[in-house]
């Protein structure tokens, strides 16, 4: 097979794919890396303009380029993988790039020339190499020394899409979703095509290859297919090695990858039963973050959540703040603030109801290293004073959660300076303490986390948390004011991360954890599915545990849990790829 490059022609068979075909030679920087696929030759260049030290913000044009290996202890550069080599006659012609072993850099004038690397290690995918570089300067004549690398360039293995799911009332040339390659190396200079798809012209491909792989699919002049329908595309990328001169895609080769697509309504993707979302803060400069909600005596709901730079607050400094609705939504009264207005971050909200239209707010104040506090609001949403769950502090502590018991009593936990599960119960009428505080996890080795509660039956409490150990596993136990009963009950464990357990108690001793796991039930690696597992009034699991994301591609995360009086629950979570605005909410009942 003979192909013509601006360089040369390269007459070759099977080796073609191992050459980047590009149509002019780039521009680069002096430290800019090279990609090459192992045993092939990279695309070609020249230098261009360049910084200086002695003169910030300011480029000159390169003059001259020295390359050489740094053996020395702490770099350990050396060029491994092939040569560097110019040409002066436009790629007829090609003399190896000198290139010392040690500190001596040789010039060679880059005027008239162009460059390219051509490797030697043809079954080596993974050895990159770093070298020095040193350049000099028109116009000043400075010299500059720094380092560069040759990194391997592998043909794609995977396209990843943004959504699964395309709006019915997509106009003409809309972001349906966006195509990503998986392709280590340069992701500049590549060619998308769509090779099939289920409608006839109901997507385009657009892309700029100048900048990134990635691609859009975009909605063609075919109309949308009926809400419910499912379409289907089969889209290739073709990297930098496997064009041609024109850039056009070489034969037989790029990785093509089929996709579904389910249309759905644009008006709504709300849950049977579900009102419209509605405001919760009234201020809305700055950023509002990590809500949490919890259901008053009678019938009401009060919403707690984190806002930065609000009142007397400024920079990134945050308070906690409340509002309380009706059952239908409807505020009943203005947001008002739980913490002192003193200028210092306070974050990590959590809310549990208490007697009489009252409830109590946990949160943790980075100050002395972060701190945990809590106070009491009454039906009128005059405070109480701010309480801490400790006579002394000793400073980072944080993720404090709060639960009612069956008592009118409440339960605190959170993470305290030593790496453990913190807890205590206090009285439901002031807030003091009722028992002396407690370690809650009886393996004390390690970190323990992301604490969670849930109240039982005759004033018992379940705890669950996640144990770094083992990549990160989840623990649960019992526990009353006067301390944990029973050991560590293992929830979640393996070579894989657990993690982000919450649990949902019942009235009969009961509960339910949700929590994370990654790599699972065809989960790529570092990708996680919500599971939900039961346990009986004893710590013993109930059944296995159910995944509640019946989509599993991107990452499933931040589950939440809310039982129900006759034992069933509600999980929700996050998802990045089941709606069409980055992450949407989703939820099933167990």
């Amino acid at each position: 097979m003979e192909r013509r490059t601006a360089a040369a022609v390269i007459t070759t068979s099977l080796a073609i794919l191992n050459l980047a075909h590009a149509a002019a030679p780039r521009v680069i920087y002096p430290t800019e890396r090279v990609t090459v696929r192992p045993g092939g030759t990279s695309y070609t260049w020249t230098y261009g303009l360049a910084d200086t030290p002695s003169l910030p913000g300011q480029q000159f044009q390169t003059k001259d380029i020295a390359q050489y290996d740094v053996p020395v202890s702490g770099f350990n550069w050396i060029l491994t993988r092939g040569r560097f080599e110019y040409s002066t006659d436009n790629g007829g012609s090609w003399t190896t790039l000198v290139h010392p072993t040690s500190f001596s850099p040789a010039y060679t004038p880059v005027a008239g020339k162009i460059f390219r690397f051509v490797d030697t290690k043809p079954g080596d995918t993974t050895t990159n190499d770093n070298i020095g570089v040193s350049w000099t300067l028109v116009g000043n004549g400075d010299t500059v020394s720094s380092g560069r690398s040759i990194q391997v360039d592998l043909a794609p293995t995977d396209i990843v899409s943004s959504s699964a799911l395309i709006f019915d009332d997509s106009p003409l040339n809309f972001v349906l979703a966006s195509l990503t390659p998986t392709d280590v190396g340069d992701n500049r200079g590549g060619y998308w095509q769509i090779d099939s798809q289920s409608n006839a012209n109901l997507f385009t491909i657009t892309y700029d290859n100048t900048q990134t792989d990635t691609a859009q699919l975009r909605k063609g002049s075919a109309a949308m297919p009926a809400i419910g329908q499912m379409v289907n595309v089969t889209a290739r990328y073709f990297d930098l090695y496997q064009t041609d001169a024109t850039g056009a895609p070489l034969p037989g080769s790029g990785f093509a990858k089929a996709f579904s697509y389910t249309v759905t309504q644009n008006s709504t993707t709300d849950l049977a039963g579900f009102g419209p979302e509605f405001p919760v803060n009234v201020t809305t400069a700055n950023n509002q973050q990590a809500p949490a909600i919890a259901r008053l005596s009678n019938g009401n709901f009060v919403a707690v959540w984190r806002s930065v730079a609000q009142d007397s607050d400024t920079g990134s400094a945050g308070g906690i703040y409340a509002r309380i609705f009706n059952a239908a939504g409807t505020p009943q009264g203005g947001e008002f603030r739980i913490s002192p207005l003193d200028n210092v971050s306070q974050n990590q909200p959590t809310v549990a109801a208490l007697s009489a239209n009252r409830f109590v707010v946990a949160y943790t104040d980075v100050s002395n290293g972060g701190d945990v506090y809590y106070r009491l609001v009454n039906a009128d949403t005059s405070l109480g004073s701010v309480l801490s769950p400790h006579a002394v502090s000793a400073g980072n502590e944080g993720a404090p959660r709060v639960a009612t018991l069956s008592d009118g009593n409440f339960a605190m936990v959170w993470t305290n300076s030593l790496n453990d599960i913190s807890g205590r119960v206090f009285n439901g009428t002031n807030g003091s303490p009722l028992a002396a505080e407690f370690t809650v996890n009886a393996l004390t080795t390690g970190t323990q986390s992301q604490p969670d509660i849930a109240g039982l039956d005759n004033s018992r409490f379940v705890v669950v948390w996640r144990d770094n150990a083992n990549s990160g596993d989840v623990y649960a136990r019992f526990a009353s004011s006067a301390g944990p009963t029973g050991s560590d009950i293992a929830v979640a464990g393996g070579a894989n991360n657990q993690a982000n357990a919450r649990v949902a108690g019942f009235a009969d001793g009961k509960f339910t954890i949700a929590f994370t796991d990654q790599a699972r039930d065809g989960d790529a690696a570092g990708e996680a599915n919500v599971y939900v597992q039961r346990f009986d009034a004893t710590g013993a699991a109930v059944g296995g545990q159910a995944r509640a994301n019946a989509i599993v591609t991107g990452n499933q995360s931040q589950p939440a849990i809310s039982g129900f009086s006759d034992g069933s629950v509600v999980v929700s979570w996050t998802s990045p790829l089941q709606d069409l605005d980055s992450n949407g909410v989703f939820g099933r009942r167990f």
